[in-house]
């Protein structure tokens, strides 16, 4: 005869205090009242259904009556009293499941248990769902706790305190008993998975933890529940199991009032099979969590169910802003932030109530709509100009080259420098390590170009040959009265540390023969230090290095100050600035992960990338932010390459496109709506 496993929330119980999660109070307060000598204390275990009320009257009930009690005060469970089948002591009630006539007589269940035989010296009352007893038991309860002649212990546990009344409360040590912190009821069932050798997807668990509100015992329920034998967890399973649809219908409802479609919204609305209490909560928090999490950047759980799928929403935010037509930063939070009062206005406390509310939300967006009569008060927004373009080619190698109208160096380019230099660092977390100086022997400007591009070709053919990923670089032919017609290349060259000079100069000698068949060029290098500031350093001065020629014809009769308005707010030293000398264009090219192939694959699933350089953050482009980005956008960008892997397991053809394009469309194309780990500059 074979029997049935025994249950996950038997299992995994806590059997100890050192066991219980997120309760660190209780647990401190039960093992001082052990520690004192197995002091006896009257207790109410407050909140909600499988949050561990049982579970921790159960655990201190045992530790009073244990011979020889762990050293974090718990019982043993070996000893005789802990292994009494009668409960060594523990009398234990479930008041919501007597009878009428057993409430009411409470007197007779705490005369059985005076006259009941056990092993344990303390006997403890424990009194589940305690709002359930009537008036009459509540006082009996009272006089005995008040009068203790029986030296009874009693532990109430109730999801409804008030109902007991103060008299009895005030005579009771009283505990709130919490939910799960989000990443504790995580790591729970990270940790049975792993016991139970259950195969998942971390956003499963998540999402299940959010579903379940992080209460232990839903928790280590609902998991069982999902959970079978080569099966693996997924989110369409979580959500298909527990009737998660809230998410998807914020979603639309929010794209509808962000897009002006405001029948379409209170259709949705209208559809949606909850109370007018509920959708109001739902809504509020909705948009507290758009507010932190996308138009703030801030990772901050306002509802652990929204917050599993907040970073999908952030398209919500993009659409509205772009109807205003608000920028990314003050304006989009300030007007935000006027949502986010007239929730505060209102208070959510009867259906009634809440419809109400849910009507004069809708018309606080209405009033910005473009054909609002009163959207004629709103103070016009001024759309910021784009930056200046560049056109852009490649070449037979996959080179990126610049095209230019002009013979000088222009502010456009130095965008195309900067901006390429930045996102290098964004994508791959490396900095530049290298820069070189290339000057061809030539007799005449064609001539020497020509054996620069020979070099750029054969620099990038040499690296790509390496095998290794994450390299680049930018490559500027320029013209000095001391070295005339040369090249200034800087990037990342995988393996290059100055310790590995010697190897280094012998890369640089295979380019020096490959680009000449008679080795006639001069190169003079640099490498970087290796880590900390020295190297974030060493990267932006290269970079800058490039655009100290940069010249602006027009905006003043003199170049030499036209140049330095750009180049004194990127910092460039007036020493290291160089006369700008003409250059038949194309002179600037990119090599590798600078190429435009190479960022348009990094820019897959709407990963697109920040500019300090565009936002005129100036102060911002040295100071190395792009390094704390790339660790919160390789997060990111595995995330949303994993959800369109497995939407190509589950789709094919024509259905395949639909779910993609559905799930780019909640992605927003705007770089700014993504959760970061750091303080960004448009939010200061």
């Amino acid at each position: 005869m074979t029997t049935d496993p025994e249950r996950y929330d038997k299992i995994y119980r806590p059997r100890t205090f050192s066991e219980v999660l997120g309760q660190d109070d209780i647990v401190r307060h039960l093992r001082s009242l052990i520690g004192r000598n197995k002091l006896r204390r009257n207790l109410l275990l407050c909140g909600d259904r499988g949050a561990g009320k049982t579970t921790l009257a159960r655990l201190y009930a045992a530790a009073l009556n244990c011979e020889s009690n762990l050293p974090d005060g718990s019982a043993c469970g070996t000893c005789e009293t802990c292994r009494d089948p009668n409960g060594g002591g523990l009398f234990e009630y479930d008041t919501a499941g007597l009878n009428k006539e057993e409430r009411e007589s409470i007197g007779a269940l705490l005369a059985q248990a005076r006259i009941s035989k056990c092993r344990g010296s303390v006997k403890v009352i424990f009194l589940d769902e305690a709002h359930a007893l009537d008036d009459d038991a509540i006082d009996l309860l009272l006089k005995e706790i008040e009068d203790d002649r029986h030296g009874f212990v009693f532990c109430l546990a109730t999801t409804a305190p008030a109902k007991l009344g103060e008299a009895l409360i005030s005579r009771l040590m009283v505990h709130r008993v919490r939910a799960l912190a989000p990443d504790t009821a995580l790591q729970l069932l990270r940790d049975i998975a792993a016991k139970q050798s259950i195969d998942y997807d971390p956003k499963a668990l998540q999402l299940l933890a959010a579903v379940k509100r992080n209460y232990p015992r839903d928790l280590v329920i609902g998991l069982e529940q999902i959970s079978g034998p080569g099966d693996r967890i997924t989110v369409e399973l979580v959500k298909e199991a527990f009737g998660v649809d809230q998410i998807d219908i914020l979603h639309a409802y929010g794209l509808a009032f962000a897009k002006g479609q405001f029948d379409r919204a209170s259709e949705i609305l209208s559809a949606w099979q909850e109370s007018p209490l509920r959708k109001a909560e739902w809504i509020r928090n909705y948009i507290v969590s758009l507010y932190y999490n996308v138009v703030l950047g801030r990772d901050v759980v306002v509802d652990p169910l929204l917050h599993g799928a907040i970073r999908e929403q952030g398209a919500v935010v993009s659409e509205l802003q772009q109807r205003l037509g608000l920028t990314a930063g003050r304006d989009l939070r300030e007007h935000w932030e006027s949502l986010l009062q007239f929730w505060a206005r209102h208070r959510l406390d009867d259906d009634a109530g809440a419809q109400l509310t849910i009507a004069l939300f809708e018309r606080q967006i209405d009033i910005l709509r473009d054909d609002s009569p009163l959207s004629a008060s709103r103070s016009p927004i001024v759309p910021v100009a784009p930056p200046p373009m560049v056109e852009a080619s490649s070449d037979a190698m996959g080179c990126t080259v610049i095209r230019s109208a002009s013979e000088y160096m222009s502010a456009a380019e130095v965008r195309e420098i900067i901006n390429r230099a930045s996102f290098f660092i964004q994508h791959h977390g490396k900095l530049f390590n290298v820069a070189l100086t290339m000057r061809p022997f030539a007799a005449s400007e064609p001539e020497a170009v020509e054996a620069i591009a020979a070099f750029r070709r054969k620099l990038a053919g040499v690296l790509s040959a390496k095998g290794e990923d994450g390299w680049g670089g930018a490559i500027l032919i320029d013209r000095s009265e001391e070295r005339g017609v040369h090249a200034r290349f800087t990037g990342h060259v995988p393996g290059v540390a100055e310790q590995f000079r010697p190897e280094f100069e012998q890369f640089l000698g295979e380019c020096r023969r490959r680009a000449s068949d008679d080795g006639d060029c001069e190169i003079q290098s640099e490498v970087a230090p290796a880590g900390g500031k020295q190297a974030l350093r060493f990267h932006w001065k290269a970079v800058l290095d490039l655009c100290a020629s940069l010249y602006e014809p027009g905006l003043d009769s003199s170049f030499a100050s036209t140049r330095r308005g750009i180049l004194d707010r990127l910092g460039v030293r007036v020493k290291d600035r160089r006369d700008p000398r003409p250059i038949s264009p194309p002179r600037l090219s990119f090599i590798g992960g600078l190429t435009d192939e190479a960022l348009q694959e990094a820019s897959r699933f709407n990963m697109t990338f920040l500019s300090a350089y565009d936002d005129s953050a100036f102060d911002r482009i040295r100071d190395g932010w792009e390094l704390k980005e790339a660790a919160d956008r390789r997060r990111e960008f595995n995330d949303r390459q994993t959800k369109f892997a497995s939407l190509s397991r589950q789709f094919t053809g024509d259905q395949l496109k639909q779910e993609q394009d559905v799930l780019l469309g909640k992605w927003p194309s705007d770089a700014k709506f993504r959760l970061r780990s750091w303080p960004v500059w448009w939010q200061q």
